[in-house]
Parts: C-alpha cells; sequence; structure tokens
C-alpha cells in the first residue's frame, strides 16, 4: 500500500507542477491536484489512474488553444485553484475510496468513480471546445442568446464536444477496469457515458437556473464574479451563495448517480 502512494504522489506531482508552470493551475490549485491525485492514483491504482489522467491530460490541452472570441468566465488568469480542484475532484476520490473499503462492491464503485470524471471531463470538453469553436451559444431553458461562456449557454458544437468528452473516458476505462473482479460490458461502458453527459447537462441546467450571475457596476458586464473591475457587482440572477464551483460538484455527483442508475451487477 505504502509503495501506491509513493507511485501517485509521484504520479500526481509529475502532472501538477508543469500545470502550475503553465499557469493551468494556481499554487493552491497545484497542492490540492497533488493531494487529490495521490489518494486516488494510490488507492485506485492503473484503474484509476488512467481515467483521471485522461481527464487531466485532455481537459489542459483543449485550455490552451487559443480563443478566437471573447469569453466570460470564473476561471483565474493564473489557473485553477484548489476549490476548483475539489469541485471537481471530490466526488471522484470519494468514490475511490469506498472502492477500497468495500471489496464487495468494488467494480460498482469504480464504474460510479468513472461516470463523475466522465461528468467532468464532458463538461470541460464543452466549455473549452463550445467556447472557441461553438457559433452561438444559447440558454439552455430559454433559448435566449447568451454571451459566449457564461453558465447557462449550450451550443451545437459544445455539445457534441460534451458527449466526446464523456466518450474518451469511456475508452480510458474500458482496459484497466477489465482487471476487476466484474469486467465492464457494453451496459456498463455504456452507463458511463450516459452519466458523464448528462452530468455535464445538468451543469447547464444548473447554471441557467440557480448559479449567481452579476452585473459590473462600472462597464455593465455580465460576470459569474461578485467583484468586476475592482467593485462590488450586483446580482441579477440565481443566488450569490451558488457559484461554478458548486454547480461543477453537483454536476459531478450528478454523473455518478446516474451511472450508478443504469448499472445492473445482477
Amino acid at each position: 500500500m505504502t509503495s501506491n502512494f509513493l507511485i501517485g504522489i509521484s504520479i500526481a506531482a509529475i502532472l501538477a507542477i508543469p500545470a502550475w508552470r503553465f499557469q493551468a493551475l494556481d499554487a493552491t490549485g497545484a497542492v490540492g491536484a497533488i493531494l487529490v491525485g495521490t489518494i486516488i492514483f494510490g488507492l485506485g491504482g492503473l484503474a484509476a489512474s488512467v481515467v483521471l489522467v485522461t481527464f487531466f491530460v485532455s481537459g489542459s490541452l483543449l485550455s490552451a488553444l487559443p480563443k478566437t472570441r471573447d469569453v466570460i468566465s470564473e476561471s483565474q488568469d493564473r489557473g485553477r485553484n484548489w476549490k476548483q480542484v475539489v469541485a471537481n475532484g471530490l466526488v471522484p476520490m470519494i468514490s475511490v475510496i469506498v472502492a477500497t473499503i468495500s471489496r464487495s462492491h468494488e467494480a460498482l464503485w469504480m464504474h460510479v468513480y468513472c461516470g463523475s470524471v466522465a461528468a467532468a471531463c464532458a463538461d470541460s470538453w464543452a466549455t473549452e471546445a463550445g467556447t472557441r469553436f461553438g457559433r452561438a451559444d444559447l440558454d439552455i431553458l430559454t433559448g435566449n442568446p447568451l454571451p459566449a461562456g457564461l453558465s447557462g449557454g449550450i451550443s451545437l458544437f459544445g455539445t457534441l464536444a460534451s458527449l466526446a468528452g464523456a466518450g474518451i473516458i469511456v475508452i480510458a476505462a474500458a482496459i484497466p477496469l477489465g482487471g476487476l473482479r466484474l469486467p465492464p460490458t457494453n451496459r456498463s461502458l455504456f452507463a458511463i457515458l450516459i452519466g458523464g453527459f448528462s452530468g455535464s447537462t445538468f451543469d447547464s441546467i444548473l447554471g441557467s437556473s440557480i448559479q449567481a450571475k452579476f452585473r459590473c457596476s462600472s462597464c455593465h458586464q455580465i460576470s459569474e464574479t461578485p467583484e468586476h473591475c475592482s467593485k462590488p457587482a450586483t446580482v441579477i440572477a440565481g443566488y450569490k451563495q451558488i457559484r461554478n464551483n458548486t454547480v461543477n460538484f453537483a454536476a459531478s455527483a450528478i454523473g455518478a448517480v446516474f451511472t450508478a442508475l443504469l448499472l445492473d451487477f445482477s
């Protein structure tokens, strides 16, 4: 077990430190990624590692692509912080811990783990690819046009990217999960795909309905942060306490729940 954690912290550091250097993560985000990654890699082994690395690397590569239009985002210029790391990583980490404790249900919880990561990956791909290559963002609930990157908005390209993001996790999961006592079937891999896509879709629904949106008192731009132009902004929609991190956590949890509901290990 000790050797697994040594390998885990090594893999996590190899991923997090370059991400910090290239400003995909800030310092707190790098520390958070190492802690979460060490637990997941150390307890989950190959099955968990391949899935998480696929999510992290693919999302980082997409975020490094040049933006072709102005995008509204809560992300910081210096990279994702520890809160954003935890929002995406807490449900997967808990799933791996439970899989380790409950060996009789290991296969179930490892598939749930994959579903939660698939939701995070689907949302990341939808955001990063959709804001760069999508042509028109529409509110998922009202159909009204929205600025690029504003939570609750979807586009055709972003929706396809979301499905592809969940799909790449299915591919990443298929081989290492084969080493479990109950290897994946077409049905269980489909559950991961639908769970991931559903989590991303619910992210947009929550972003449209309850996530806070603000208007800057100086430039009047819509924002997802309570401060803009170094001044407090005014809430114009949603609930002030519900921000992007909360919605991301909920999307990951929904991906896990939908995957569990669709699984059949009878």
